[in-house]
């Protein structure tokens, strides 16, 4: 069957990483157009006017030089194109970093590929990519037989993820060895694109056009993309009612506590239209329900899917390839995350850098931050508790510990109770938990040097008036992400091909409906496919 080739334009100065993406990409019929050298000596658009048709996906590394000029322009002229950003672990994506991703129409933040954990990185960063453009999942054998392609034979696997084979592929050695040799684009700004057809080959079931520029004797190949692409057959189900595929029996799920809301709203609905479709939650035993407490209970089998409040981790790939499956997850809607507060301490914002000196105890009184002379109580869930926790570890203190002035509590109802009682308390949470409460503050926030951003909608209501009128979330800075504490929840589904596997996709595909889609922003959150 002759099917119609999706079409990315890699903007990557690492010839390694090049390499990588091109034929782990090739292996699952998709044309890589490689830019090594983005030329920014003349405007944005004349580098794009030689692509006469619509790519499917930028992949672009913030090496390259106007690569935030590059990603605005492409995402105004190719609204429906996916875009992923990559970059160094050792650098990784500060907070305005992925908030400007985020108001960009950004789909994916990467690492590059590490020579160090080779398969797992590619495991990672290829599904990420295969998602977005509505691929299936990467098989493991695919990875395994582009990695070998290119010479990358003594990969560290994890144990027990696949068999390690060679793929019979003799009779295309020739075809192979040439491939190796790739040359980067020349720059579409030069010109280069006089060329001579030489040969059309097929290397590793990818259609290519070999073509060669006369100028100053250079030889350059390049991946030429077929005219006219398909849309994508994917689109999201208009009524809970048209939605199929809905297997039947009892599904058991569980995870994170900040989809509690979705849960008690959603949940009700799917069962009253698919009553065969029996979803179980399942709470932990001995620990404490979270994000990562619930992604550890799928990896044990003790839940057939699970509900999230932060991206799957390299360690919970790693654990999963040990076991033979791979994992997913479905984004269903965008949340943040509110700091609370009580209503009487006369402190109106934070910066986050203000906010991750609390947390690691390096500002310890409120007189500190533009507050009275009273000192400053920081609470929190544990780390390993959830995505909440986890997300705030990461994002905002950067991974650096939390100081030893920070109180630890079980749950943010615990938590906010303490916040009533004690005046010189903080503490964050989702903000649907938080803002509609009628005896704590939010904080409005911003990075350093930028404007202060509140989480609910301004004028804020005085509790005297509360409950009568109720703060209410700040959606359109949440979903632009100009309010910078903004995170996806997802669905964690198996990758298995088993029955979990089904239950976890259709949960996640009834989420995208647009009758549930409606449910999720009344519960108070931002909703992935409602404009």
């Amino acid at each position: 069957m002759n099917t119609i080739k999706k079409t990315v334009l890699l903007f990557q100065p690492s010839k390694f990483q090049a390499k990588i993406w091109r034929f782990v990409l090739s292996e699952h019929n998709i044309i890589v157009i490689w830019e090594a050298n983005y030329n920014n000596q003349k405007p944005i658009e004349n580098n794009f006017k030689i692509l006469d048709f619509k790519p499917d996906a930028l992949i672009i590394d913030l090496k390259i030089d106007d690569a935030y000029e590059i990603c605005r322009w492409f995402h105004k002229n190719h609204p429906d194109s996916k875009i992923i950003l990559t970059t160094d672990p050792k650098n990784g994506y500060s907070s305005v970093i992925r908030r400007w991703a985020m108001s960009q129409g950004v789909n994916e933040l990467l690492m590059n590929f590490q020579k160090k954990n080779l398969f797992s990185s590619v495991i990672t960063n290829i599904n990420s990519v295969l998602r977005a453009l509505d691929y299936p999942p990467a098989e493991p054998e695919n990875i395994v037989r582009a990695l070998h392609s290119i010479g990358q034979k003594s990969v560290s696997i994890p144990s027990g993820a696949i068999e390690l084979r060679r793929p019979s592929i003799s009779n295309q050695n020739s075809d192979l060895n040439a491939a190796k040799t790739i040359s980067p684009l020349v720059p579409y700004s030069l010109g280069f694109f006089i060329a001579i057809l030489l040969t059309v080959t097929v290397v590793l079931d990818v259609s290519v056009l070999w073509l060669v520029s006369p100028v100053q004797g250079l030889q350059r190949r390049v991946l030429v993309h077929i005219r006219d692409q398909k849309k994508s057959a994917h689109t999201k189900t208009s009524n809970l009612k048209e939605s199929d595929s809905v297997p039947k029996g009892i599904f058991s799920y569980g995870g994170s506590t900040t989809w509690a809301p979705i849960r008690h709203t959603v949940n009700p609905q799917i069962a009253e239209k698919y009553p065969q479709f029996n979803l179980r939650y399942v709470p932990p035993i001995n620990a404490t329900p979270g994000s990562g407490t619930g992604i550890r209970m799928l990896l044990e089998g003790d839940l057939d899917f699970s509900q999230s409040s932060r991206s799957i981790e390299q360690k919970e790939y790693i654990l999963a390839h040990q076991q033979g499956f791979s994992l997913r997850e479905y984004h269903i809607a965008i949340d943040a995350i509110a700091i609370a507060i009580n209503p009487s301490l006369p402190v109106e914002n934070l910066t986050t850098e203000q906010l991750k000196k609390i947390y690691v105890g390096e500002i310890t009184n409120w007189q500190e931050v533009n507050g009275p002379d009273l000192k400053i109580i920081p609470l929190s869930r544990r780390a390993e508790d959830g995505g909440t926790p986890e997300f705030f570890h990461q994002h905002v203190l950067h991974g650096e510990p939390f100081g030893s002035n920070v109180k630890y509590v079980y749950s943010t109802t615990d938590g906010l109770n303490q916040i009533r009682q004690t005046v010189g308390s903080i503490y964050y949470a989702s903000a649907p938990e938080v803002i509609p409460q009628c005896t704590i503050k939010s904080l409005s926030i911003a990075d350093q040097n930028e404007e202060f951003i509140p989480p609910y909608l301004p004028p804020a209501v005085p509790p005297e008036n509360c409950p009568q009128k109720r703060n209410q979330l700040n959606f359109a800075a949440i979903k632009n992400a100009t309010y910078p504490l903004t995170r996806y929840l997802s669905v964690i589904v198996k990758q298995d091909g088993e029955r979990a596997q089904k239950g976890g996709e259709a949960y996640a595909e009834l989420l995208l409906t647009e009758e549930i889609q409606k449910l999720i922003e009344e519960a108070g959150f931002v909703p992935i496919n409602r404009r």
